[in-house]
């Protein structure tokens, strides 16, 4: 006996999984037939499809100047988007200012027990009420400082 035969074999360690025997009894099976009309079907469809023109020329050619015009409709589009969500928080009226009207539109919402939306809290203390008002006034009334001046 030589070092690379076992003493005692055991016949149960020389079975192999079933899964293992039925994969490779498989490889021993007939090969599958296809059927010639498929075969002649396929054959067909890639010789329809090998004599298309390339896709590049299938493709219709887009006009530089409309790719031009949709960059500017972006450009107008995103400055528009732009300058209305960054307009004043006071500015409850949209006209682009934060003045006496808005104050007064604020105090009128108040009166009518409109006033509820957490956007309308001006100065931040998590009340909407009077004091948000006298807050919209004084930064209506409040003057620029002029150049040369303090």
């Amino acid at each position: 006996m030589n070092e690379f035969e076992p003493e005692h074999i055991d016949e149960a360690q020389l079975r192999l999984p079933p899964q293992l025997v039925r994969e490779l009894k498989s490889l021993h099976e007939p090969p599958v037939e296809v059927p010639s009309e498929v075969d002649d079907r396929l054959l067909a469809e890639a010789k329809a499809w090998l004599q298309q023109p390339p896709l590049e020329k299938r493709l219709v050619a887009f006009p530089k100047w409309l790719s031009w015009a949709a960059a500017a409709a972006l450009v107008v589009g995103v400055s528009a988007y732009l300058l209305v969500s960054h307009r004043s928080p006071g500015d409850l009226n949209r006209d682009g200012r934060c003045d006496v009207l808005d104050a007064f539109s604020l105090a009128r919402r108040l009166q009518q027990g409109g006033a509820q939306d957490p956007a309308l809290d001006i100065n931040g203390d998590g009340l909407v009420d009077q004091h948000d008002v006298e807050t919209l006034l004084a930064r209506a009334v409040r003057l620029k400082k002029e150049k040369g001046h303090g």
